[in-house]
């Protein structure tokens, strides 16, 4: 494990790398909701600034803000993606890309070994 990493998942089967999780240490539930649900509830307001971690989950996460993401009030989005879950990568990126976001960076917040299955980056993500 990497410092620092948890290597969890919610909701999900596998781990960050896209690799199926085969012996579960420790397992709960907890609540769980779309960024779209939060913001249409009113809960929260439109963000400036995003950020998302979660481990291997973060397209899913991408697919359910996308009303949010649209809004013009958002100006950046920081996520991590994991380099070699590749289908993850590009859902990501591409779904970014058509709501009008460009990469400004990509780099690593830790030395990591590139050819790691956990091997991930922080992209910066600004809106056009």
């Amino acid at each position: 494990m990497l410092d620092g990493g948890s290597h969890n998942t919610f909701g999900e089967n596998y781990d960050s790398s896209g690799d199926k999780i085969i012996d579960a240490k420790c397992s709960y539930f907890t609540y769980g909701d779309s960024i779209d649900s939060i913001i249409e509830s009113g809960t929260l307001s439109v963000p400036d600034y995003i950020k998302i971690d979660v481990d291997g989950i973060e397209h899913f996460i991408i697919e359910g803000g996308l009303n949010t993401l649209k809004n013009k009030n958002v100006k950046e989005i920081l996520i991590e993606i994991s380099e070699n879950f590749e289908m993850h990568k590009t859902t990501i990126i591409n779904i970014l890309k058509e709501l009008g976001f460009e990469i400004k960076w990509k780099k690593s917040s830790f030395d990591v070994d590139n050819k790691s299955k956990y091997y991930t980056l922080n992209y910066l993500f600004q809106k056009k």
